[in-house]
């Protein structure tokens, strides 16, 4: 009777594993859908900063969330033309700039980590805010002052490196 019970057990373990095994195989059989290539903007001649929301023309579309990682050496220029540079590559007529903190990464250069989204919307009507990159954001130190003023000198902007919130809008027709 023991030998029975024993028996019975290890039938139930084997098909219980089996079932489990069929399951993680059949998962994979049906249609997955390809991960969309994030859509690319012809370069533009020029890329304006912007340090508030309210000031977001109403036509324009977001097509980048990003982090952006400055390492303390950059002059307060360097960070300007740096992003305004970044911006023009990717189509950005606007980064619209949010908020700031130390960091406690210690890049060589500046970092541009990009969030997304998976498709470009309207900023007028779908802008939810800084929803994005939280598991980088959160880990990171207190919140630092970056303001317009702090980008016409040729002096380091900040005392650390910091993690700064930015968006790519796109405002022209194509």
């Amino acid at each position: 009777m023991m030998e029975l019970e024993k028996e019975k057990t290890v039938r139930h373990f084997v098909t219980y594993a089996l079932l489990a095994s069929l399951l993680l195989m059949l998962s994979g059989c049906g249609e997955k859908e390809v991960g969309r290539e994030k859509e690319r903007f012809a370069p533009t001649d020029a890329a304006v900063l912007l340090f508030a929301e309210s000031t977001v023309p109403p036509s324009c579309l977001v097509f980048s969330h990003l982090l952006i990682t400055i390492p303390t050496r950059l002059s307060e220029q360097s960070i300007s033309s740096r992003i305004t540079a970044y911006g023009k590559q990717e189509g950005a007529d606007y980064v619209l700039i949010g908020m700031s903190r130390q960091s406690d990464r210690n890049p060589d250069s500046i970092l541009f980590n990009d969030y997304g989204p998976d498709t470009v919307y309207d900023f007028g009507a779908d802008w939810a805010g800084w929803n994005f990159g939280f598991d980088e954001w959160y880990g990171q130190g207190p919140l630092v002052g970056f303001e317009p003023d702090q980008l016409n000198a040729d002096e380091p902007a900040f005392a650390t490196t910091v993690m700064t919130q930015a968006a790519l809008l796109r405002c022209q027709p194509e």
